[in-house]
């Protein structure tokens, strides 16, 4: 994909001793037990180390901000898996108003190499933080995804392997990734995902040699037997054979491998490819009418005897390639778990924790903030449980662009609109998710106008037409306001260049600034 060719190279462009990006160019007998049997171990309480540790920058923890008691989420049975890709939270460890996300990826300055034909390269970054003193500070980064990802039930990262160059600094990435799950308990895992889009001319032997170097670390995700689970992105981009040749290779070094292939599309899979899967996952589903879909792969990779891992998008914008999927507010996040939890997936893959390039992270970040991470946790409860959570706080989430999609404009760093290629229709509209203890009345105020909506206890959505300045939310119950709060982000006609990254924001947690794109 063009994607994977645009971050690697700016993964390769040289480096310092600071932490500076620092990438070269990367250029059986499997145990086919299914990973349900593996991972059916007792679910484990979050351990105290973890839990403690979840906060954001107000202090806030998730028992003062969710609109249900997150207290004993489980850990084990259905799996959730969160896909780690190439943004860490800091690359160079300096003041967010000068690291490299501020000076290189969220700047249309052409001078800098962050702009592409549509603007800045990326539209938000990582919450900022301050410089930490550790010399680890690569680990403490890493051991934040890992106590934010776990506080909220998602079980390991399924981390992105794009070299295995043991000298690169990816891989050494992926080594201080599992140095961080070790340290925390050990309840939270890291499962190697190879990205075989950019390892497609990658020899055997290397892989088996870099993979072999870590397979005795605590803080890869096993079977109860030992298997090792290995991932991997666009599978079928690898013939059988040479899967078979890289599993016997483990093999030759005492280690068994359970697969959990995630293809582009499971049609283009051979059936030798599926023979040596214990579960399957789809890189697809990342626009709302596309969802519906599917239920028809889930019932493909049953009927060839696999375990379904159904895939979960907050949303798809990348500016780099000039084109985007519609989400449709947060509709496109809540029905994938729907049909996660509709299709009784085994296991469910969130696309992605921290993908910027393409705009699917799920990481808190200065754009979305905690809105989907939030709705995560809810969701998540739900998907292991069997039942919706009980609300016991009344809770509202926003979700907005800040430009029209159908503007005229396309700014003054940007050659041309970008274009929709998966979905049927743009969306501008503002959204409005209400958990609520009893009923109520929904309102939302925006550009002169005020628009109210009868809601029920639990969960009702509202939209109104996106239009030009700052929404207002509030909930009323016999005729007195409740909730009432603000985005924390602007709606304006079209700047510099046009910005498809939905926003978000919830009516419990105040508003982390941050700088966005520019």
């Amino acid at each position: 994909m063009a994607y994977r060719n645009r971050v690697t190279e700016l993964w390769h462009q040289g480096a310092n001793a600071s932490g500076m990006i620092a990438f070269e160019r990367p250029d059986r007998r499997i145990a086919l037990c299914l990973i349900a049997t593996a991972l059916s171990a007792p679910s484990l309480r979050l351990p105290a180390a973890i839990a403690a540790e979840s906060t954001d920058p107000s202090s806030a923890t998730l028992d003062d901000v969710l609109p249900f008691r997150p207290a004993g989420l489980p850990h084990g049975g259905r799996r959730v898996f969160a896909h780690w890709h190439v943004f860490p939270i800091s690359i160079d460890n300096r003041p967010a108003t000068e690291d490299y996300y501020t000076r290189e990826w969220l700047t249309a300055d052409p001078a800098t190499g962050g702009r592409t034909p549509y603007g800045a390269f990326l539209r938000e970054r990582p919450l900022p933080r301050q410089p930490r003193p550790s010399a680890d500070w690569v680990i403490e980064d890493m051991a934040q995804d890992i106590r934010w990802a776990a506080a909220i039930g998602i079980d390991a990262f399924l981390f992105n392997i794009i070299s295995v160059d043991p000298t690169s600094l990816y891989w050494r990435y992926f080594q201080h990734m599992l140095k961080a799950a070790a340290q925390l308990d050990g309840v939270f895992k890291i499962v190697p995902n190879l990205d075989t889009a950019i390892l497609r001319n990658q020899p055997v032997d290397p892989i088996a040699t870099a993979i072999a170097s870590v397979s005795r670390e605590p803080g890869l995700l096993r079977l109860p037997s030992g298997e090792v689970i290995l991932g991997a992105f666009m599978a079928e981009s690898w013939p059988a054979d040479k899967w078979q040749a890289l599993f016997d290779a483990l093999n030759s070094h005492g280690i068994l491998i359970s697969f959990l292939p995630t293809f582009l599309n499971t049609r283009d899979a051979k059936p030798e490819h599926f023979a040596l899967a214990a579960a399957v996952s789809e890189w697809s589903g990342n626009f709302v009418e596309g969802v519906v879909n599917l239920d028809t792969v889930s019932s493909h990779v049953r009927a060839l005897g696999k375990q379904w891992c159904a895939p979960v998008w907050p949303q798809d914008s990348r500016p780099k390639d000039g084109v985007y999927g519609e989400a449709a507010n947060s509709r496109l996040f809540r029905d994938g778990w729907m049909s996660a939890i509709r299709n009784h997936a085994d296991f469910a893959q969130l696309i992605t924790w921290n993908d910027y390039s393409e705009a699917s992270e799920l990481r808190p970040s200065t754009g979305i903030q905690y809105s989907f991470y939030d709705l995560a946790a809810y969701y998540i409860a739900w998907f292991k449980s069997g039942q919706p959570p009980e609300i016991i706080r009344d809770v509202l989430y926003y979700f907005h662009r800040v430009q029209s999609v159908s503007s005229s404009a396309v700014g003054t760093h940007q050659r041309a609109p970008m274009a929709l290629r998966w979905g049927r229709t743009p969306v501008n509209e503002v959204e409005l998710v209400a958990f609520l203890t009893a009923p109520g009345v929904l309102e939302i105020e925006l550009g002169g106008r005020i628009e109210q909506q009868a809601a029920v206890a639990g969960t009702t959505t509202m939209r109104i037409p996106l239009a030009m300045g700052r929404p207002s939310f509030r909930l009323k119950r016999n005729g007195k306001i409740v909730i009432d709060f603000a985005s924390a982000f602007p709606i304006n006609e079209i700047g510099e260049f046009q910005d498809l990254l939905y926003r978000g924001g919830s009516s419990t947690r105040a508003p982390i600034a941050g700088n966005d794109a520019k």
